[in-house]
């Protein structure tokens, strides 16, 4: 089963593309397709007038997922969770959305009336064009085995995890060989999917070999332009950390 993916667009959508759907029921914009494992694909949509007659006078923003053709058993199983934020920065628009998908089908989030959409002084459109923001994260499950922990990690470390409402995570363990061998197991799973809450783990464990590797990683990602999980919840002191070597340069 695939892990947690994060990912991160910006859709820009010129204003001339979408006058002509203003007075349309169900006028349809798409973004381009993207394509991902077990022959699953999705796309971004825009309807600027709302999709159907109940919802017209409604512009929404959506996503839809595309699963295989249903030949392969990992895509008769196959479940996705789909969490993410819709941002229109100059609109001031933010929206939180989670969606479930069983198969294939496009899910909707009503952002605003049609009206105020067109509207200049709302500030949809700037120089001639609509920015969309959206970042998130696709979860997967299959139908025999619901995903029980945010992480894709192996027994040992399973084990020694453990969450409440105080902390995210803790490392409780006292001998020095079992913890050499944690913080290793703990390293080679180091994904961007995981990586800000085993920054976590590393400050609250005091592993410093794990939060070098993190920072290490972190910046990988950040100069990659990768998508990273949870970065809300990165501790500030590694997030300074890495601002300033950032602004280092080579000589």
């Amino acid at each position: 089963m695939p892990p947690p993916i994060p990912f991160a667009y910006q859709w820009e959508i010129p204003e001339n593309q979408l006058i002509p759907l203003k007075d349309k029921i169900s006028g349809l914009f798409k973004s381009r397709t993207i394509s991902y494992v077990s022959g699953i694909e999705y796309h971004f949509y825009i309807y600027p007038n709302g999709y159907g007659e109940e919802n017209r006078g409604k512009m929404q923003i959506g996503l839809y997922m595309k699963f295989g053709d249903g030949n392969s058993n990992l895509s008769k199983k196959m479940k996705v969770q789909a969490v993410f934020t819709i941002l229109i920065e100059s609109a001031n628009i933010s929206k939180y959305v989670e969606f479930y998908y069983e198969q294939t089908g496009g899910l909707g989030q009503p952002i605003i009336g049609t009206k105020d959409f067109y509207n200049p002084e709302k500030k949809f459109f700037v120089d001639g064009k609509l920015i969309i923001k959206v970042y998130g994260t696709f979860k997967f499950e299959t139908s025999d085995a619901i995903e029980k922990q945010k992480w894709n990690g192996a027994v040992l470390g399973d084990k020694l995890w453990e969450k409440d409402e105080s902390k995210d995570f803790t490392i409780s363990v006292e001998n020095k060989e079992i913890k050499d061998k944690v913080e290793s197991h703990l390293i080679d799973q180091i994904s961007a999917a995981n990586v800000c809450r085993l920054s976590n783990v590393s400050i609250i464990s005091n592993s410093t070999k794990l939060e070098n590797k993190c920072k290490k990683s972190l910046m990988a990602f950040i100069e990659s332009k990768t998508a990273l999980s949870d970065i809300e919840i990165l501790p500030n002191q590694i997030a300074v950390k890495i601002l300033q070597n950032m602004l280092y340069r080579s000589l």
